[in-house]
């Protein structure tokens, strides 16, 4: 575990938990026991529940996909409204007209932190992908099955990669400053 982890991982608490809390519902769906039912670890675990070995190759796809899914949908509203208003429209903290502190500035940034920490928080814990890829892709599976498990499984498994890392975080701030570059404007 990277300091860099550790630090995304605190920034986007709020994905990181419901990320969590998704595996949880999700496991319980799939009846998989689950070894430690804390949401938030100090450690690799930040955002990811401790559960026994999935068995089966449909519910480890479903394991993996449905509570990143759920993030990706759920970050989406947040991110389109606040990123519209706060980098399209320029929305600042200052009224124009007025001079007056401008309230719905803040609302847009909380929701775009939330939003992006959803977003950042996506993918399952990499031991996890590996197990997926190894599921999906060993002898027994057809040359169909692979052939169309494989890009899903090779985003799962790099998205999972640079979530370990950090790396995600770090490439959605520079998107920010991207937005920030083509839309100076932004934060006046």
């Amino acid at each position: 575990m990277t300091a860099v982890y550790l630090a995304a991982k605190l920034l986007t608490f709020p994905g990181a938990f419901l990320k969590a809390f998704w595996e949880h519902c999700i496991l319980k769906l799939l009846r998989v026991p689950v070894e430690d039912a804390s949401f938030l670890h100090l450690n690799e675990l930040f955002g990811h529940i401790e559960h026994s070995l999935i068995e089966g190759k449909a519910k480890n796809m479903l394991f993996c996909m449905l509570p990143g899914l759920i993030n990706g949908l759920l970050s989406v509203p947040l991110l389109f409204t606040s990123s519209v208003n706060l980098f399209y429209l320029g929305v600042g903290m200052k009224d124009a007209v007025t001079g007056l502190t401008n309230i719905m500035f803040f609302v847009y940034v909380i929701m775009f932190w939330v939003g992006m920490s959803l977003w950042c928080s996506k993918y399952p814990l990499y031991e996890d992908a590996l197990q997926l890829k190894e599921k999906l892709h060993s002898e027994d599976a057809g040359r169909a099955k692979k052939a169309l498990s494989a890009a899903p499984v090779a985003v799962i498994t790099a998205g999972s990669l640079l979530e370990r890392y950090g790396i995600n975080v770090l490439l959605f701030a520079g998107a920010t400053a991207a937005l920030v570059y083509l839309f100076p404007y932004a934060f006046v």
